[in-house]
């Protein structure tokens, strides 16, 4: 199918995925709000290629608010003490995919498409070496635009509790998100996963229910701990792997692949990560297997926080915070919703490089609570 845009909005994007990743920009931005399509007589080789090869998607998600907090329900799911995997659920998440341009083109700084502002058709980018089949080149004018499509989803956040490098978070997101299909009985393109904040830096996934209305799967995902042992467990199967009934290590099938096949986590849907998918990676089978019998925790409760700072949050009218254990200590002022967690006085050694390896913001308070909110915990928080 060739296709034009058919209508489109102009605007600047000053901030993505800023809780996970920092802060970008990025201008030019146009909201496509339909497009035209008319049937191809052929899909020539360079259709295929840019089908193989993809494009640099962008996915930038917000939850809905309510009172100015967000709208969300927390899970935990731990092993003892230790929290192992975070889940997020928000009905009608705000999500916001955004095209940088093809992944093979030549100057990663250059993003976006050419297009010829009158007729809305694309043109070719000379800039960025495109081909020239079945682009008009006779278009004296063009201007250039990083595409940007929205829509309203059920949505799920998951944030595991490790240093997962990009091919192990590659891995684990096909896996849980094949398990999910398989125990939901759901077709594969209902379902789908992005990582987040980029591909090339994965520290969360995001899935969301990509038909209309949604199916209520995810939902079901924080109302249940034991729905994300069940499919955690039918992973493991689906990756040729036997789980014990009762003690001992899961057992490779004899009839199992190398890295991966189209029988456990590859398919067509997936071809650019097929180079990092492996499931035999041993730290990945070691958290399904783990992930496979959680103990849940809701933290959408009060922690222990220390008496002085509950009632001086209380009195400024702020969310009341939870505990969460980062490098083997607890701390009493975490807020799940906000990833943002706040200590008295100076933080431990090493606690920022953790915060930050979780996608956690950390705010340093006085000793003492004062008669007013310190600035930096209300704007960690969102608040007025």
């Amino acid at each position: 199918m060739r296709c034009r845009a058919h209508r489109w909005q102009a605007g600047t994007l000053p901030c993505l995925g800023a809780s996970l990743a920092g802060v970008d920009r990025l201008d030019n931005v146009y909201r496509i709000d339909n497009v035209e399509t008319a049937p191809s007589a052929r899909i020539t080789a360079n259709d295929e290629d840019r089908q193989r090869r993809g494009f640099e998607i962008q996915t930038v998600f917000q939850w809905q608010f309510d009172k100015g907090v967000p709208d969300t329900r927390t899970l935990t799911l731990r092993v003892g003490d230790e929290p192992l995997l975070l889940l997020d659920y928000g009905a009608r998440a705000k999500l916001s995919r955004i095209n940088n341009g093809l992944r093979r083109r030549k100057s990663k700084s250059i993003k976006g498409f050419c297009i010829d502002p009158t007729t809305g058709r694309w043109v070719k980018d000379t800039l960025n070496g495109d081909d020239d089949d079945g682009i008009d080149v006779t278009v004296p004018k063009s201007q250039r635009i990083v595409p940007i499509v929205e829509d309203h989803k059920n949505a799920l956040l998951l944030r595991p509790i490790a240093n997962f490098s990009e091919a192990q978070m590659a891995t684990l997101q096909h896996a849980l998100l094949r398990g999910i299909q398989i125990v939901a009985e759901l077709e594969e393109g209902e379902l789908l996963g992005e990582p987040l904040p980029r591909r090339d830096e994965r520290k969360a996934i995001l899935l969301y229910e990509a038909t209309e209305g949604g199916a209520g799967v995810l939902n079901r995902l924080v109302s249940d701990a034991n729905r994300m042992a069940e499919i955690a467990r039918q992973a493991l199967n689906l990756m040729h792997y036997d789980f014990p009934s009762a003690g001992g290590g899961i057992k490779e099938r004899e009839d199992a692949c190398v890295a991966g096949c189209y029988r456990c986590l590859l398919s067509y849907f997936n071809q650019p990560d097929h180079n990092l998918i492996d499931r035999r990676d041993p730290e990945v089978t070691a958290f399904l297997c783990k992930l496979a019998e959680p103990e849940a925790a809701d933290d959408t409760t009060t922690g222990r926080a220390d008496s002085k700072w509950s009632s001086a949050l209380r009195r400024w009218g702020l969310p009341a915070p939870s505990t969460r254990k980062i490098a083997g200590i607890s701390y009493d002022l975490y807020w799940p919703n906000f990833q943002a967690l706040a200590v008295p006085g100076l933080a431990p050694n090493g606690l920022a490089a953790a915060c930050a390896d979780f996608g956690v913001d950390l705010v340093e308070l006085p000793d003492e609570p004062g008669g007013a909110a310190p600035a930096e915990l209300i704007k960690l928080l969102g608040a007025a």
